[in-house]
């Protein structure tokens, strides 16, 4: 895919919405369109027109890298390195399980019934309870818990992007 002189966006996109669907992968060209999109910091229709742009080595190169990921069955989260959480775009890899929409019903949860106070977040893993709860709440003080120090520096990184108010311990309930 990559090793091809003045590849142009648009055969990239072509190619690498073929390996993912013969990896099986649903939606095989909006994946694509994703994750070139989430490697080049460019929207989604950047990688629709025009289709026939140059791109470099290092950016072709980066997308293959990215297809093969995808195409091998690692999450698109792990893949792009990001996630959206409610408001908030975090980190995201192996150290933590990757935040589920669901448990954006448990913040909202949370905030309608305990508004302030003190809250923990125990098994925090990137943080996404914890940094939502101390940016969207008014709470006093905002804990999260983790027993893996990998989770807890990727929450760490999480705070640090978010600027969100969470002291982070590590510990075992």
């Amino acid at each position: 895919m990559a090793s091809e002189a003045g590849v142009s966006r648009g055969s990239l996109l072509a190619e690498g919405a073929v390996a993912l669907a013969a990896a099986g992968l649903g939606a095989p060209r909006r994946e694509a369109l994703r994750l070139w999109a989430e490697l080049s910091g460019e929207g989604p229709a950047s990688g629709l027109v025009p289709p026939g742009t140059a791109v470099s080595r290092e950016r072709a190169d980066a997308f293959a890298e990215a297809i093969r990921r995808r195409a091998a069955g690692e999450p698109l989260a792990h893949v792009t390195g990001r996630t959206g959480f409610r408001h908030l775009t975090l980190r995201s890899d192996r150290r933590a399980l990757i935040p589920r929409p669901e448990t954006e019903g448990l913040v909202d949860l949370v905030l309608a019934r305990v508004p302030g106070g003190r809250v923990a977040d125990v098994g925090t893993g990137s943080g996404c309870i914890a940094l939502s709860l101390a940016t969207e709440g008014s709470y006093q003080q905002v804990i999260g818990i983790d027993l893996s120090p990998q989770a807890l520096a990727l929450a760490s990184e999480n705070r640090a992007l978010t600027g969100g108010q969470v002291a982070l311990v590590r510990g075992n309930l």
